[in-house]
């Protein structure tokens, strides 16, 4: 529990008082984070919560390793995660020091207006445009910014209304001016309610101040007999460490079954090999796919139908803008077929077709223009 509360922007004009420390809930910036509503994964939340950067790779902008994931809620089929840089965090917790604070708690400032389930909020301060949509989700900014996304969240939630702090009385856009209920309140951080929620998770957890410190030495005996209540319980710790050690067996034979399928060898594939694998399959699709998307590959797709249906086979190919000059070989029964075929052929125009009798067969030399694009 912390007796001060602050927003990161009053943190330049606050004075020290002393070299003590005074530990205190920062309100930070709701700019400087993005929140993402996640599946929960099947397994222990011991588990998991290391992966976040992983599950959540495909959304972010910035390599997972220099980015803090705070789990802000955890439901039986969903969790919110507020991510922020990591550099963003470690700034803030220096700008405390100098305040002569010990951050304990660091919350976004959208948590700081009410949410009842229904109502947004909006709160505008000096240019700055504060929301909050959700019991977990806010958005702040300038007025570009935030505008056209309140006004697109009332259009998905027809029923729903938007309470606006606005004592400087800011015209407003008509579509949000018509749902808004208008406010004089304003925010006053040091006694704003605190949330349930904390950023300062994982590698950022708070260490006790240095008078909680010293106030654990008046505690010393309850902790010897605690230390002598754990020497009761490393039992339980080492049957939970053996179930631990078959769970990363499974994992690793899973691991394994996955390596298989890309590497069929009878040696275990190294971290590199699997991911040099992973590189080729990669590059080998992204090249198809660039193959579909070029605009001649319907003619030469079709072209490829045709030759396999008649049993007439490819000389030789030239291009010329958006004419083609082929030379085709088939027997006398598939040239016929061929013909046909070239007469007929869709989003191309039949220039000139020329039959000239080779042995027992025949060779089609034809010129054909290109007309479909995509």
């Amino acid at each position: 529990m912390v007796s001060f509360q602050y927003h990161i922007d009053e943190l330049p004009v606050l004075q020290t008082a002393g070299d003590q420390r005074r530990p205190a809930a920062l309100w930070l910036r709701s700019e400087w984070l993005s929140t993402h509503a996640l599946e929960r994964p099947q397994m222990a939340e011991k588990k998991w919560r290391p992966l976040l950067g992983y599950l959540l790779e495909e959304r972010l902008l910035q390599p997972p390793e220099s980015l803090h994931f705070a789990v802000a809620a955890t439901g039986a089929e969903q969790l919110w995660v507020h991510v922020l840089a990591r550099e963003k965090v470690d700034q803030l917790l220096r700008a405390a020091a100098i305040a002569g604070l010990h951050a304990t708690v660091l919350v976004p400032d959208f948590y700081a207006l009410a949410w009842d389930g229904a109502t947004a909020q909006l709160a505008i301060d000096d240019g700055r445009w504060l929301a909050r949509l959700g019991e977990h989700q806010g958005l702040a900014g300038s007025r570009e910014q935030v505008e056209p996304l309140l006004i697109e969240w009332l259009a998905q939630h027809p029923a729903a209304s938007v309470v606006v702090a606005n004592p400087a009385a800011v015209a407003l856009a008509e579509p949000l001016s018509q749902r808004a209920q208008h406010s004089q309140a304003t925010i006053n951080w040091q006694f704003a309610p605190l949330p349930a929620v904390n950023l300062l998770q994982g590698s950022y957890r708070p260490e006790p101040s240095e008078k909680l410190t010293k106030q654990l030495f008046n505690y010393l005996p309850l902790l010897l007999w605690g230390a002598l209540a754990l020497v009761a319980v490393m039992v339980a710790a080492t049957i939970g460490d053996s179930v631990q050690r078959r769970d990363v067996a499974d994992l690793n034979r899973y691991r394994d079954y996955l390596a298989a399928q890309l590497l069929p060898t009878s040696e275990r594939p190294t971290d590199q090999q699997l991911r040099a694998e992973v590189q080729r399959y990669t590059t080998a699709l992204q090249h198809a796919a660039a193959v579909r998307q070029a605009p001649r590959y319907p003619l030469v797709a079709q072209l490829s139908s045709l030759l396999s249906a008649s049993g007439g086979s490819l000389q030789s190919l030239k291009w010329h803008d958006s004419e083609m000059t082929l030379v085709l070989k088939a027997d006398s029964a598939s040239a016929a077929a061929l013909r046909r075929g070239l007469a007929t052929l869709p989003g191309a125009q039949l220039l000139a077709l020329e039959l000239q009798p080779q042995g027992e067969g025949a060779l089609l030399t034809t010129t054909l223009r290109w007309e479909q694009t995509r």
